[in-house]
């Protein structure tokens, strides 16, 4: 029998919201974790995406950028939203279609730290050579695992409708 309390549906619009949100949450988390790695360790906010938005946007060499640039930080923002947006729908759609939201959200945790650790990877080596040398692995790390933490807490708890159950008849009480 069908109960319509324990079936998933997962359609395009889902996977938009999933895609926004997770370009969002994961982008921003990373975002912050390096806004304040970088006034921690260099006394400058915004030095990793200016020295990331430098090499891409303005082929300088990573040990050449000194300083933030506003406009790079910026070209760069942009450059990362829409990153995390597609690895968002990618990650959507595997947790749903592989039922990985079911799951103990260690796993879908895991599966989107692969993915972002491997995409940051493959990303600067192809693009952005000295990039990863220059602002190190553990940070990287570090912040990806952050992003990692919040993209996977929302894929397990955003696709589960016996939680959203209670809300909706409140909110809908027809």
């Amino acid at each position: 029998m069908n109960d319509s309390r324990t079936v998933s549906t997962h359609n395009a619009a889902d996977l938009i919201y999933d895609a926004i949100f997770i370009a969002g949450l994961g982008g921003g988390l990373v975002a912050l974790f390096f806004l304040v790695f970088d006034m921690v360790t260099l006394g400058q906010p915004l030095f990793t995406p200016s020295l990331i938005g430098s090499v891409l946007f303005d082929g300088a060499s990573p040990q050449s950028v000194h300083t933030v640039n506003m406009m790079t930080v910026a070209k760069f923002t942009a450059v990362h939203f829409v990153a995390f947006g597609l690895a968002g729908a990618g990650l959507s759609l595997v947790t749903h279609f592989a039922e990985l939201r079911a799951r103990h959200p260690a796993v879908v945790i895991g599966l989107a730290f692969i993915v972002l650790e491997l995409g940051f990877w493959l990303g600067t080596a192809l693009a952005l050579p000295g990039v990863l040398g220059r602002i190190g692995v553990l940070p990287v790390a570090a912040a990806n695992l952050l992003a990692a933490v919040g993209v996977g807490l929302f894929l397990v708890n955003t696709h589960r409708p016996a939680l959203w159950i209670r809300p909706k008849r409140v909110t809908h009480p027809g």
